[in-house]
């Protein structure tokens, strides 16, 4: 998702009253001030991703969050922008800027998260590709009807406080990892959660919306003509 700064010739007015005579300067000025734009949209953005979302890693945040400064080059060319950016299994929040459907086709439960929805998954219960859960390979299992049966016992009775993944769906037992707390089966990760639909929250609008609403265009050209200009 990105909001786009142009340049509006309309701004240009009050430069060129206050510096015609360095017409070279011009171009890296008006650079100067969309990167300020952009920059403080930014900050915006994250503030309305804190108000309206669950923030559980402030930093992953902070990097998601970008702005790209304009280029020195024509005026008319030139252009700044704040946008995000996605990861492995994290989509930049396409989703909740348009509403659409969660691709995520795996949740974590209260109890992963150490009883509240507020905290990170526990370390110890992540999906790495170094993580080795127990599954069906570490017992010798029955053949046949009873051997989902058999790796529970097996489980329960041996690695009582272990995660354990369940790769296919039994009964109405899902496609999973578990752990037993006491003879009970708690589910910590659902392997079969279906997309669901997000409710839209188009942050960067918001934050474009303010940064507009408030914005001091006379401060701004002074604090980009300081730079320009070594004032």
């Amino acid at each position: 998702m990105a909001t786009i700064f142009d340049w509006d010739d309309r701004n240009l007015k009050a430069f060129i009253k206050l510096y015609g005579k360095a017409p070279n300067k011009a171009r890296a000025a008006v650079a100067q001030l969309l990167s300020q734009f952009a920059f403080a949209t930014r900050q915006l953005a994250i503030e309305e991703i804190n108000k309206s979302m669950t923030v559980r890693n402030a930093r992953f945040v902070k990097s998601r969050v970008r702005f790209e400064r304009a280029r020195v080059e024509a005026i008319e060319n030139q252009r700044s922008r704040t946008f995000t950016i996605g990861a492995k299994n994290f989509s930049g929040w396409e989703e909740q800027v348009t509403g659409g459907r969660s691709s995520r086709t795996r949740t974590q439960s209260l109890l992963a998260r150490g009883g509240s929805f507020d905290k990170k998954v526990r370390p110890s219960i992540r999906m790495k590709p170094n993580r080795n859960f127990l599954n069906r390979g570490d017992f010798d299992l029955p053949k046949g009807g009873n051997e989902m049966q058999v790796y529970f016992i097996k489980v329960r009775t041996n690695h009582p406080n272990k995660p354990f993944i369940v790769e296919k769906r039994w009964r109405k037992v899902k496609k999973g990892l578990y752990i037993f707390k006491g003879r009970k089966m708690r589910m910590l990760q659902n392997f079969e959660a279906k997309p669901r639909a997000t409710k839209k929250d188009d942050f960067m609008q918001r934050a474009r919306d303010k940064f507009d609403n408030t914005l001091d265009i006379s401060k701004q050209w002074e604090i980009a003509l300081n730079k320009v200009f070594k004032l």
